[in-house]
């Protein structure tokens, strides 16, 4: 069959995307409501209240996730976005896939709605920051940064808010682009355009 290997690329994309969005980490974080507040009350001082989540399920989550948005990986976004410009598909597949991989890569390098310390500058400087400075890696490029961040409680948990914000964005991206990989899939197996 012609581009056997391009279908299993995408095949194991999707598979990839769906054990994200089946996650207990999407379950239990990315599938709610995000809200982070900060009160006073008099006799306790100040109160934070911002989402948390179990670390299993989060580290969990990242290894899959990692697959999807470093470069080296054949599965990653980028990889997936050469195949799909590869194949002779049809516009309902390739338009979709360039807007939203576009839209999403403008969100990524677009300020943030929350800094400390001069960082993050952009969303995927705190994705990067988050992952490879604390919880997959222990990266010293990002450490200070990380090592501000924990050291206030009241930073600490705007970047975590925002980080689980950025994630359901990114999920949300990522489910689209499971559906067009598999539109894709199915009309070079079958030959017909969606």
């Amino acid at each position: 069959m012609a581009h056997e290997t391009e279908i299993e690329t995408l095949r194991t994309f999707s598979k990839k995307v769906k054990r994200l969005l089946d996650s207990r980490f999407t379950e239990n974080v990315l599938k709610k409501h995000l809200k982070w507040n900060w009160s006073w009350k008099a006799g306790e001082g100040s109160v934070l209240d911002y989402p948390d989540c179990d670390d299993d399920d989060r580290d969990a989550f990242l290894l899959t996730l990692r697959l999807l948005i470093q470069n080296n990986d054949l599965i990653s976004i980028a990889n997936v976005t050469r195949i799909i410009d590869s194949l002779p598909l049809s516009e309902k597949i390739t338009d979709p896939w360039t807007h939203n991989r576009t839209e999403l890569n403008n969100y990524l390098d677009s300020n943030p709605f929350f800094t400390a310390f001069g960082e993050p500058k952009s969303y995927r400087e705190l994705i990067d920051t988050l992952i490879y400075g604390e919880w997959s890696h222990l990266d010293p490029k990002y450490r200070p940064a990380v090592e501000k961040w924990l050291g206030d409680e009241f930073v600490w948990s705007n970047m975590q808010t925002m980080f689980f914000m950025v994630m359901q964005n990114l999920v949300s991206c990522l489910s689209a682009f499971r559906v067009l990989a598999e539109m894709a899939i199915e009309q070079i197996e079958t030959g017909k355009e969606p």
